[in-house]
């Protein structure tokens, strides 16, 4: 019910956007400014204590930031459509006049590009100064984490709008999670008073009790705040992630999508309509999740670092001989490797001393039972660790290549990628605008083997083609189908040609049969 009651309470705003009329934007600009005045009216009216006011105010202030941007940004857009006429019905979009239109718009500029030759590196000067060395130092071990513009892409509106979406969930999630640690002040106060008072009988409980809730709040806050910056984080992630995975598919590279043909067309659509709802529940139960495992593992670290430096001074003991020996073993093996087992410091897979390599591996295989053992635990925890790191993120699946299938959010990821992919590709996109660009403007009639004018064939004249346009025809599919040999198996002719061969073929087999009954 919930879910309805929000679709139906903000559909007004989206119909009024898509109408584009001076009447959407008029009825649009007053239902934004009754919402945001009934906001407004519900902050100032509850009667609440300070800390739960300011509280209210920051868990509703994206909400409101975004209402009084509409409230600005709708009328904004009245002035235009009256000067477009734009009254009351919206008017279809006009065709591209020339070929300049097609040019400026984005995807005109991304095949622009694309056909482009590329540009030559410069040659560079002989000497180099100090700080051009720093310089190029610095871009070249920034060149990874920079975010990089392409011209001529862009990102699709409804893609961004389910990143922000998810940020504002994530944003409010937080405050939540923040109005539930204030109250740890109340009570580390009420025992401060208690170790306070003379008269207090148990002051050493109540000062463990002081530490760890002291311990618990900090934390939590700490834990909080890094669980929002890495969604932060990883929401810029996902946005360079989709833009290099799309353009990976208008290249034809399925490198790390896979190809369409490997999902039915209804779980793609599908999926395109899940990705929305999908990504933002994965994304705050993601964040939650985070935070609910660094508080604990701050919690618990520092519990011992604050109250029980024995205890880690214990685990040490018990846990240091074996991770000793882990580290050694592999950085043994390692440097054995490099420096008496291969050729040439490693630079070729090739053996050098053969029997003391065999010797070695013989000897080694105990040792790596135990080290297995504790390479099994390093690899449970780095499960967990990459696990929980992308758990919300849907570019990438959790479970192998042969196992993605049963991922339902990277199914739904893909789908809408793919849907994307099929609907936005640049190149078909320029090439379709280009041939309604230059077909001709008034409709045409088949006529015999020629084409002429409606308005021609209307008025009673049958005249066809000049012979010059007919060579020309033929001369083009000649030079087609040269260029092309596996469309001659498509042409009409040849099919009809094959067919007529294979009912002759099989007439002369009946008439073979019936000779040989007969006989």
């Amino acid at each position: 019910m919930s879910v309805l009651i929000y679709g139906v309470a903000f559909y007004p705003l989206f119909a009024c956007l898509a109408m584009a009329t001076v009447l959407g934007y008029a009825v649009g600009s007053l239902y934004v400014w009754m919402l945001t005045v009934v906001d407004i009216y519900q902050l100032t009216e509850c009667d609440k204590t300070t800390e739960e006011r300011v509280i209210l105010v920051f868990s509703s202030l994206p909400q409101v930031l975004c209402q009084l941007y509409l409230s600005v940004s709708i009328p904004a857009r009245i002035p235009r459509a009256i000067r477009e006429g734009r009254l009351y019905v919206a008017q279809t979009k006009k065709p591209d006049s020339s070929v300049d239109d097609v040019c400026r718009a984005y995807i005109g500029r991304h095949v622009t590009k694309l056909l482009k030759k590329s540009e030559t590196e410069s040659n560079m000067a002989s000497s180099h100064s100090m700080l051009q060395t720093v310089r190029s130092l610095f871009v070249r071990t920034t060149h990874r984490w920079r975010y990089r513009w392409r011209h001529g892409f862009r990102y699709p509106t409804r893609f961004l709008s389910v990143m922000f979406v998810s940020m504002v969930v994530v944003y409010a999630t937080t405050v939540a999670f923040f109005s539930l640690i204030t109250p740890i002040n109340d009570v580390i106060d009420e025992y401060q008073a208690c170790l306070d008072n003379a008269l207090c009988p148990n002051r050493a409980v109540a000062t463990s009790l002081i530490e760890l809730l002291k311990v618990t709040k900090t934390s939590a806050i700490i834990s909080l705040l890094v669980a929002f910056l890495m969604s932060l984080v990883n929401v810029l992630h996902m946005i360079t992630s989709f833009r290099k995975n799309l353009h990976d598919l208008y290249q034809g590279e399925h490198s790390n999508i896979p190809h369409c043909s490997e999902s039915k067309n209804s779980i793609l659509c599908v999926g395109f309509m899940k990705y929305g709802g999908f990504q933002v529940a994965y994304i705050v139960v993601g964040f939650a999740t985070q935070a609910v495992l660094l508080f604990l593992l701050i919690l618990v670290i520092g519990y011992i670092i604050a109250a029980k430096p024995s205890l880690l001074r214990h685990w040490l003991q018990v846990i240091g001989p074996w991770l000793v020996v882990f580290v050694v073993g592999l950085i043994s093996q390692r440097l054995l490797a490099v420096f008496v087992f291969l050729q040439d410091r490693a630079a070729f897979l090739a053996l050098d001393n053969r029997g003391c390599f065999f010797v070695f591996t013989y000897f080694l295989f105990f040792l790596n039972m135990f080290i297995g053992i504790v390479s099994v635990l390093v690899r449970m925890l780095k499960s967990m660790l990459f696990g929980t790191l992308i758990l919300p993120r849907l570019d990438y699946s959790i479970l192998p290549r042969k196992f993605e299938a049963f991922d339902p959010g990277y199914r739904a990821y893909l789908g809408y990628l793919q849907m994307e992919y099929a609907h936005t590709h640049p190149v078909l996109l320029v090439f379709t605008r280009l041939l309604l660009l230059h077909s001709p403007s008034k409709p045409r009639a088949n006529i015999g083997d020629g084409f002429v004018d409606l308005e021609t064939a209307v008025g009673g004249s049958r005249r066809g083609p000049p012979r010059s346009s007919i060579a020309r025809r033929k001369w083009h599919v000649a030079y087609t189908l040269l260029r092309n040999p596996d469309l001659l198996y498509l042409r009409k002719v040849f099919n009809q040609s094959n067919r007529s061969r294979a009912l002759a073929a099989r007439g002369a087999l009946e008439t073979d049969i019936e000779f040989t009954v007969q006989a």
